[in-house]
């Protein structure tokens, strides 16, 4: 298990520079504190829900499922209040462009948390 945590950890760090590299790249005078910080929250709430969900105590199905959509739904309280607190912050002409960016990077991490827990409980099924 901390082998296949340790490499979520690294593909959340790598997803993070790469998100805002290209986003600084496609639109350079749109960047603000927000583009930094929005992949590295991202990254910081899946390793979070990461450690909980794997623990070793969720293993009977019937725990999993509800901690498992806890987890979910507390994730995506915590991504609105970031996007609202975010935009909130930014200068209008950049909210569109952001909130883009904020939907593409809430993609790639969704698919990234549910291909790691595939993979983790597939193993461990076997």
């Amino acid at each position: 298990m901390q082998k296949q945590l340790t490499k979520f950890i690294v593909m959340a760090a790598v997803c993070t520079l790469i998100a805002a590299f290209i986003f600084m790249i496609i639109i350079p005078e749109k960047s603000s504190w927000s583009v930094y910080a929005t992949p590295a929250f991202f990254a910081a709430v899946s390793i979070l829900s990461a450690l909980v969900i794997t623990k070793p105590r969720y293993s009977k199905f019937a725990k999993f499922s509800g901690v498992f959509m806890l987890s979910t739904v507390l994730k995506l309280i915590l991504y609105f209040v970031f996007l609202m607190c975010s935009y909130a912050t930014l200068p209008h002409e950049s909210g569109i462009p952001f909130v883009i960016f904020f939907m593409a990077v809430y993609f790639v991490f969704a698919i990234m948390d549910t291909m790691f827990l595939l993979r983790f409980f597939g193993k461990k099924d076997k």
